[in-house]
């Protein structure tokens, strides 16, 4: 077995690897001797494993040095307990040459680490230093921060075969939320017309989501770390929404003080000192790698542009090159990995007949300022319009709506809901079900109920009838059929139920002598309608 430490890449696939290892150190299966030795010629320390635990457990096992299996299990079930020793024992390779490769990639993996940690802490050096001292460090430490570069990029490609297999939401490291409508390395949208109230919106998410808690049907998979850098708002009006915050939080969620407290402690606002741009990206990527936000919040985004955001060869280098650099580090996988939720402008509303539907229709994603690469760039999008009645206002799940799995009040799927703003202070609530009936468009439809099959039978009766009156050729009976019902297709189903069952519908067939004129009817019109036509043809020759 070779390991392959590129394929290592998620924090459980790495503690596997580990657990792995320390069962191999008390695997009686081969020479435990032989794998220390080689543990100490390679270099491998407790400063090489990622996993806490793991790393506590090397340690307490490499400082007594002893070669004996039972005595390091005994050492191991001492430092970690039963459960973790049990899993460990489960993992064991079968061999010293498997052993000494994970060793290896142990090592390996470890060395990535810390000099990515070395290159993180140079470039948090470098964005904090006068352009004489930048030129001092780069010339010192150019070539270290050159070499540690190139060592910890990783591999470019991945087999299909490589990929790791998928992870549930819930302990999945990049999930965000539910059903995986956003993930880290990934943006949402929400759009607005000014004046909606975005920023007291985002503001209410961030602490719901912070606490772990579902609001208007987005729910996180945890309680998220979150970052949020804006320009719109003075700390005196920042100090207006967390008092707002609390104030809605306490008297219509009933969230105890200490729940706020907690939450609020999950949220920090950035400092990015009027930075745009590639700038902009630049700097909030150190600061990404240094707190590790789960998701950070711009707001609003043509804050952070130096250029025409229709122009969309200036948005993709934004949104592809700079963005996605701060939120995805070109890795597979990578700790300060983020999720990104940008607040951003309407165009100028429509206006008559054209504003029917804006912003809430089939084209809702479109609905932004700039131009499309926008929309194609990113992951979901929501957006905020409002209703024709005044505090009301439409929120709809414009891209991966399906994801959130709302639902109406008739229980059908939907991608759209209300939203109300609270009259006296800024919060945003749930309406009750009386308010959103009221509301064009959201009354409580009946729930779709399953079209019954079609009655044949029934439906041959009527053309059964006529045929009986007034008998006539096959083709003519097959036109008439057709013209008694609302659909072709129902008049050539009655149609060939009653030929293929002429006595139950006391019908029957003569035919002329000429296969494509056959006679359909009563027996008695068949009759009289072959009695008029024999002057016109030969007679008839039974078959």
């Amino acid at each position: 077995m070779h390991v392959d430490a590129s394929r290592l890449i998620t924090p459980q696939a790495v503690r596997r690897l580990e657990m792995g290892f320390l069962g191999d150190l008390i695997a009686s299966d081969h020479d435990t001797a032989a794998l220390i030795d080689h543990v100490l010629k390679i270099g491998l320390t407790d400063a090489h494993f990622a996993d806490p635990g793991t790393r506590a457990a090397f340690k307490a096992l490499h400082e007594k040095g002893s070669c004996d299996p039972a005595v390091l299990q005994q050492r191991l079930i001492e430092v970690s307990g039963f459960e973790f020793a049990d899993e460990a024992i489960q993992s064991t390779s079968v061999s010293l040459e498997q052993a000494c490769e994970r060793a290896r990639a142990i090592l390996e993996t470890g060395l990535k680490r810390q000099a990515k940690e070395k290159v993180q802490a140079l470039f948090a050096r470098m964005t904090a230093l006068s352009p004489a001292e930048l030129g001092a460090l780069i010339q010192h430490e150019g070539g270290a921060l050159a070499s540690l570069a190139s060592y910890v990029r990783e591999s470019d490609t991945m087999s299909l075969s490589d990929v790791p297999d998928a992870i549930p939401e819930e302990e999945n490291p990049n999930a965000l939320f539910a059903n995986g409508w956003l993930r880290k390395g990934h943006a949402a949208v929400l759009v607005s017309v000014s004046g909606s109230g975005k920023s007291v919106l985002s503001m209410q998410l961030a602490l719901a989501w912070a606490a772990g808690e579902e609001i208007f049907g987005i729910r996180p998979v945890r309680p998220l770390r979150i970052g949020i850098v804006q320009t719109e708002d003075d700390i005196e009006e920042l100090a207006d929404f967390r008092q707002s915050m609390r104030r809605g939080f306490v008297e219509q969620l009933g969230w105890p003080p200490e729940k706020i407290d907690a939450a609020e402690r999950q949220i920090e606002f950035c400092n990015m000192r009027g930075l745009t741009g590639s700038a902009f990206a630049t700097r909030m990527g150190v600061l990404q790698a240094e707190k590790r936000f789960d998701l950070i919040i711009m707001n609003p985004l043509q804050a952070f542009t130096d250029f025409d955001i229709s122009t969309n060869s200036e948005l993709s280098r934004f949104l592809r090159g700079d963005l996605n650099g701060m939120m995805k580090a070109y890795e597979w996988h990578h700790p300060a990995k983020c999720g990104l939720l940008i607040i951003h402008h309407t165009n100028k509303a429509p206006s008559g007949p054209e504003r029917r539907g804006w912003g809430t229709d089939a084209y809702a994603e479109y609905v932004g300022a700039g131009g499309a690469e926008l929309t194609n760039w990113m992951r979901a999008m929501l957006t905020l319009m409002p209703c024709v009645q005044p505090g009301f206002y439409y929120l709809t799940a414009a891209k991966r709506g399906g994801r959130l799995k709302w639902r109406d009040a008739a229980d059908n799927p939907t991608n759209k809901r209300v939203i109300a703003y609270t009259q006296g202070y800024m919060f945003w609530r749930e309406p009750e079900p009386d308010e959103i009936a009221a509301l064009p468009g959201m009354g409580a439809a009946k729930k779709s109920e399953p079209k019954a099959a079609p009655d044949v039978k029934a439906d041959a009766k009527a053309p059964a009838e006529e045929l009986k009156a007034n008998a006539c050729t096959l083709t003519e009976a097959r036109k008439l059929a057709r013209t008694l019902f609302v659909t072709k297709r129902q008049g050539e189903k009655a149609y060939d139920e009653i030929v293929a069952n002429l006595p139950l519908y006391g019908i029957v067939l003569m035919p002329t002598g000429r296969s494509t004129e056959r006679l359909i009817g009563s027996s008695e019109g068949c009759g009289k309608l072959f009695s008029r036509l024999m002057g016109k043809r030969m007679p008839f020759q039974p078959t």
